[in-house]
Parts: C-alpha cells; sequence; structure tokens
C-alpha cells in the first residue's frame, strides 16, 4: 500500500513537472489521484500523511536542496525509498 500511495504520487508529481505545471497546480491533482490507490480509513491516513509530508515533496519538486535533517534521514532510509524521493528531484 506505502509503495502503490507514494509511487502515484511521484509519477503524477514527475509527469507536472516536466510538462511545466507549477507545483500550485500540480498537488492537488497529483495528491487526489494517489489517493484514489488506497480507501476507507486508510485514505483518511494517507490524506493526513500527504499533508504533512506535503513541504518535503514541494522541495523535490522545486529541485531545493534537501535541509540537513532531511539528509540525514536518507542515510537511515532503504534504498528503495531514497531511489523513489531522488527519482522527483532529477
Amino acid at each position: 500500500m506505502v509503495a502503490a500511495v507514494t509511487t502515484a504520487l511521484l509519477d503524477q508529481l514527475t509527469d507536472a513537472r516536466r510538462r511545466g505545471e507549477p507545483f500550485e497546480r500540480a498537488w492537488p491533482l497529483a495528491r487526489d489521484r494517489a489517493l484514489t490507490t488506497v480507501a476507507g480509513k486508510d485514505r483518511e491516513e494517507w490524506e493526513g500523511v500527504l499533508a504533512s509530508t506535503l513541504p518535503s515533496w514541494r522541495a523535490s519538486f522545486e529541485r531545493w536542496p534537501a535541509p540537513a535533517r532531511e539528509r540525514a534521514l536518507l542515510v537511515l532510509a532503504e534504498a528503495p525509498i531514497a531511489d523513489s524521493l531522488a527519482r522527483i528531484a532529477a
């Protein structure tokens, strides 16, 4: 389930950036499409997760450098997760 939501969001944001869309326009559509991969209580929980991580998604979308605390977390992250987060910054 984690992979489905985050992969869908990542794909949508990546495509939007390639089309030159601003984050403000891309985020709501990408978030809503990603949330279609879950239902019920899981969807409610994911809405909260995505809202709380929005600043990080935006920073990646805009290709802003990650803050030091996020870079430190990447060291601890599993490679597939780190690779996924790096995809949006590419």
